[in-house]
């Protein structure tokens, strides 16, 4: 069988199996909460998952902490000042990866060329600047 057929035969399988667990069950699995497990044919006990190894991460400059860019963005989108805005970003610790990844995230082209003070600007003015202007046009 072809590794294409396998893997469809494979999901019809677990589709099926899925379909007759009530949805509680479904939730469960979803949030995280529940797993499937895998017993073997001829085997009574489920196999236990292999644990696989992370891949070695380069050590990042001055131990910064990684930012997670999906909370970077909420919290710009919940920031009604551009002096806050640039507050923030001026706290992340270093362009790259970071303030790409959030430009990317926010659909900012360009971002690797840019200078750091000018990709914060930028990322200020589209989020932060953009929404301020639109009320102030609104309220006129």
């Amino acid at each position: 069988m072809s590794d294409a057929k396998l893997t469809l035969a494979v999901l019809q399988r677990i589709s099926e199996f899925l379909a007759d667990l009530p949805e509680e069950h479904l939730t469960e699995i979803a949030d995280g909460k529940a797993r499937l497990t895998f017993i073997p044919a001829g085997a009574t006990e489920p196999r236990q998952p292999t644990v696989k190894k992370a891949a070695p991460r380069k050590a990042s400059r001055a131990g910064a902490a990684t930012v997670d860019m999906s909370e970077a963005r909420d919290a710009l989108i919940g920031m009604s000042s551009r002096e806050e805005g640039r507050t923030y970003l001026s706290s992340i610790p270093r362009k790259e990866p970071e303030l790409v990844d959030l430009a990317k995230l926010l659909d900012i082209g360009g971002a690797k060329g840019l200078r750091r003070a000018d990709l914060i600007e930028t990322i200020v003015e589209r989020t932060i600047g953009s929404r301020l202007n639109s009320a102030a046009v609104r309220e006129l």
